[in-house]
């Protein structure tokens, strides 16, 4: 895994000198013999790869992560994953329409905030046809009856990028390994749609399936939110949401390194995203004033600590710490160079924080929703790993819903990074994705 890492590092790096060496209008032509090139290059100059990973954390704009992760979009990355992604005869996008749906006496309107409503983007898969799924019509030969579950599934990607095409590789496995049909949503991204947008999406989405089950092959007996970092975040608050409104309840949680408290929380695993390649702490911080940011403040007061408190100063003295000490190994300041010349950012992400506030809201960080809500949870697989950013969050959460008597198992992986769901070309990633299918399995067939 380790070698794995090493090259998405270096594929950062090098991807960075071909974005802020062209024109914004190339960004998205990227060459692939320069771009493998300049790969080799930070491969073989470890010091360079990293002083350029640390960098871009303190200086990249929201822009550049959004250009970098979608790079998992592209059509050459979505055909060479395609080559060994599990073969489906029932794949089709289908787009739910911004119209209000109706579950009993519920009324469910499309998401509104920041913008008109607009169609929904969603894939849906199955390994099998079934009565009423829409294309059987055409199918020749015996179908198989309605699924008794669904998995209804949100892709990570910070908020602000990505979506079920760069997951679709585990995504289909899980789909033929379970043998349960399932559908992914795209929601609108911050910072074009910050909060509460995705969420208003994701429960709209929600409420269609329950309401066209059969075009889905469902009986509408059990659904099972299945959902990654972001994703996860964004199915704890849409259960949340169906306990307030009336909405049935998923049967059960399935929900991967999630961050449960997006606040400025220094916590033991929350340190490690200073030095991660693939989480570093300025694009947390970038995604986190992306999608949920509301106005500046002066002071940053968090569970009656002041900003200027031991912890606080403990995170941002090592943050600033560990970026310095590499622009000293250079003997100077490092930065990013816009297409003028200009930084890109003069501060450092835990300044930038001090500029934004993000609300104390449960639909933000579900770790703060109440006791009782919590107790009306199904049951749910919490996973991360002893390298992830959010492990913590995932710990914590768990102990909540322990503490109101919610069924819980906690999977926690060795030495895999914050994402891992999409790294199935290494041999730790592709054992934990199984692991985690058979997990998704089980709550499929409880009861």
């Amino acid at each position: 895994m380790r070698h794995y890492l090493k090259f998405v590092s270096a594929g950062m790096a090098a991807y960075s000198d071909i974005y802020f060496g062209t024109s914004a209008e190339d960004h998205r032509a990227v060459q692939l013999p320069r771009f493998l090139a300049k790969c080799a290059y930070y491969l073989v100059n470890h010091k360079r790869r990293r002083n350029k990973v640390v960098s871009l954390s303190r200086h990249a704009s929201v822009e550049f992560i959004q250009s970098f992760w979608f790079l998992a979009e592209t059509d050459i990355y979505f055909r060479i994953l395609s080559l060994s992604a599990a073969r489906l005869p029932v794949l089709a996008e289908l787009f739910i329409p911004p119209v209000a749906v109706k579950i009993g006496q519920v009324t469910v309107s499309p998401g509104t905030s920041h913008g008109a409503p607009h169609t929904i983007h969603t894939r849906f898969m199955s390994s099998v046809w079934r009565e009423g799924m829409i294309g059987s019509g055409k199918q020749k030969g015996p179908l198989e009856p309605p699924s008794p579950v669904l998995m209804f599934q949100c892709h990570g990607g910070g908020f602000i990028a990505q979506s079920s095409k760069s997951h679709a590789a585990y995504l289909r496995r899980w789909t033929k390994d379970i043998g349960v049909p399932m559908i992914a949503v795209d929601y609108s991204l911050a910072p074009t749609y910050p909060y509460p947008r995705a969420l208003e999406e994701v429960v709209h989405a929600y409420a269609w399936c329950i309401e066209n089950k059969t075009l889905l092959g469902w009986t509408g007996e059990k659904v099972i939110f299945v959902g990654d970092s972001a994703g996860g975040n964004l199915l704890v608050a849409a259960t949340l949401k169906c306990i307030q409104i009336g909405l049935p309840l998923p049967s059960g949680l399935f929900l991967a390194y999630t961050p449960f408290l997006l606040q400025f929380v220094p916590s033991p695993s929350r340190l490690l995203c200073l030095t991660d390649p693939l989480l570093p702490f300025g694009f947390m911080m970038k995604c986190l004033q992306s999608y949920a940011a509301t106005n500046k403040k002066e002071n940053l007061v968090l569970n009656n600590i002041q900003s200027k408190s031991l912890l606080y100063s403990l995170w941002t003295t090592a943050s600033d710490m560990i970026s310095f000490i590499f622009a000293k190994q250079r003997g100077g300041k490092e930065g990013i160079v816009n297409h003028k010349g200009t930084w890109l950012s003069d501060h450092s992400p835990s300044e930038e924080f001090q500029e934004f506030d993000v609300p104390a809201d449960p639909y933000i960080s579900p770790y703060l929703a109440n006791a009782d809500d919590l107790s009306r949870f199904p049951k749910t697989v919490l996973v991360s790993s002893e390298s992830d950013p959010c492990l913590d969050d995932t710990v914590m959460f768990g102990k909540r819903l322990k503490e109101q008597n919610v069924p819980i198992d906690l999977v926690i992986f060795d030495d895999l990074p914050h994402g891992f769901l999409n790294f199935g070309a290494s041999p730790e990633a592709n054992e934990a994705i199984r692991v985690c299918g058979d997990k998704i399995r089980d709550l499929c067939n409880s009861k």
